[in-house]
């Protein structure tokens, strides 16, 4: 069988090639395509390392009577179900969730910014080798930026005088500093305890809260830290209309505007794929035309269904095979020539690579069923004779289940009925016996076609007998023939 589908494929070799070609061409074009727009919005333009965030996850800025989210409800990624779900409780997980109080003050440097915390707070976290000092750790301290204190010549146990008007209220602190961390003077804050940022607003409640994002875990091990697009729409229902601040925010906001961007590019390659579908089809149907009598031989010899389609098989799946192979050839080619396929990782290559692979795969398999499936199932007389082949026939033998008067007559007067299909009281469908006729059992009688051809429904008679009547409603009665007296 594979010799002969080799012989096969030399003897169609045109047509074949011209698969081989519609089925590689497809494939470069959509892997350039796609790594065209993947380049275009690459990570690169979303890196945010220099902003101030850098030593925070996420700020919300709160409002006057805004509540305080509970660690206990926040959303929780399942790896098993890929679904959202909450955890009560959350006490032995990693979340951390600091109020912060944040306030301007003068001083004889200029305005500045604090950032009251609470003790022991985790959430605005600079790693400890990168801090000159130490950090606050009670009231009466503060740590500054470094590129303030070289400024104006800061230097630890300095004190500074910070002053703000709360309520018509002036109000006056002295802090010593204990720490230097790496910053800016702008926008980066001055840390202080909670208290000192309370005394100097002039209130204790918090107006920022601070949250430790990437630390969001759970003990099991299905869970893992929850996306940052599935936090901000849980932050966004808590938190509706407030500022929220995080340093994968314009990462998550241009990953968003590309996608949107790019959205239509899939229905182009969508189309290219139509249109490599739609040739491959076309080549498959003028070669299946072509070798009618070929699979009418074969079938004559005595080749079953399952040989016809190891046949073909062997054949399409050659061409495929090959395609691909040229096309995933052509793209290891083309990388070291074009400037946006060298900047993608192997990692993007490959996954561009198996997402046309399988595209390609699934249009070529639904391009050829229609042609390998008249193939098998198609009778010796059908390919011969050119006939319709229908890949689905319906063979109807009785009354429909609820037609009760059809059935009150077939006992009355001792005949069988078939109910044939009528519009506008004209039958619908090809009658192939007069009354009068004489028919066996199993004969078919009246043939419907419908879907083009590709579904049959035929009516046949399950009894020996006579046709003696077509009454209106599509009735065709049956007699079935006297059993002769043996006496």
């Amino acid at each position: 069988m594979i010799k002969y589908a080799a012989q096969n494929f030399h003897r169609w070799r045109k047509r074949h090639l011209a698969v081989i070609l519609l089925i590689a061409l497809s494939l470069l074009l959509n892997v350039l395509y796609s790594s065209m727009i993947k380049s275009a919005g690459n990570d690169r333009f979303g890196r945010t390392d220099r902003l101030v965030t850098k030593y925070f996850d996420v700020m919300i800025h709160l409002l006057p009577g805004d509540k305080i989210i509970s660690p206990g409800v926040f959303p929780v990624h399942n790896k098993t179900g890929d679904t959202l779900r909450y955890i009560q409780p959350y006490s032995d997980s990693k979340v951390r969730i600091d109020e912060a109080r944040e306030v301007v003050a003068n001083s004889r440097y200029g305005r500045l910014l604090l950032l009251g915390l609470t003790a022991g707070s985790g959430c605005y976290n600079i790693p400890p080798e990168e801090i000159t000092g130490r950090r606050v750790e009670r009231a009466g301290e503060i740590m500054v930026p470094q590129q303030l204190a070289k400024v104006h010549g800061l230097k630890l146990q300095d004190s500074l005088v910070l002053e703000a008007i709360a309520d018509y209220k002036l109000s006056a602190l002295e802090l010593t500093i204990v720490g230097f961390y790496p910053g800016d003077i702008e926008p980066y804050p001055c840390l202080v305890s909670y208290d000192d940022a309370a005394h100097l607003s002039g209130t204790h409640t918090p107006n920022r809260l601070l949250i430790d994002y990437y630390s969001l875990q759970h003990q099991e091990a299905n869970i893992v830290k929850v996306p940052l697009d599935i936090l901000l729409s849980f932050l966004g229902q808590e938190y509706h209309g407030r500022t929220l601040v995080s340093r994968d925010l314009p990462l998550l906001l241009v990953s968003r505007a590309q996608t949107t961007v790019s959205a239509p590019s899939i229905w182009l390659i969508i189309l290219m794929a139509l249109f490599t579908g739609v040739a491959v089809l076309t080549v498959a149907l003028m070669t299946f035309l072509e070798r009618r009598r070929e699979m009418a031989s074969l079938k004559a010899m005595g080749c079953s269904r399952s040989d016809i389609l190891g046949i073909l098989g062997a054949e399409y799946g050659a061409s495929e095979g090959a395609g691909l192979v040229i096309g995933f050839l052509a793209v290891l080619i083309l990388r070291a020539q074009l400037p946006w396929l060298r900047e993608l990782s192997g990692g993007e290559i490959s996954r561009l690579l198996v997402q046309a692979l399988s595209l390609s795969l699934v249009v070529y398999l639904l391009a050829i069923a229609f042609p390998v499936l008249s193939a098998i199932i198609a009778s010796v007389n059908q390919l011969l004779f050119s006939r319709t082949i229908p890949l689905r026939t319906v063979r109807i033998a009785t009354l429909p289940s609820g037609d009760l008067l059809g059935r009150k007559r077939e006992q009355e007067e001792g005949v069988t009925l078939l109910k044939l299909p009528e519009v506008m009281g004209e039958l619908d469908c090809l009658l192939l016996r007069s009354v009068g006729d004489r028919v066996k059992s199993g004969e078919t009688l009246a043939v419907l076609e419908s879907v083009g051809g590709l579904v049959v429904h035929e009516w046949v008679t399950r009894i020996d007998g006579e046709i003696v009547s077509l009454n209106a409603g599509g009735y065709l009665a049956i007699k079935p023939f006297a059993i002769p007296d043996k006496n």
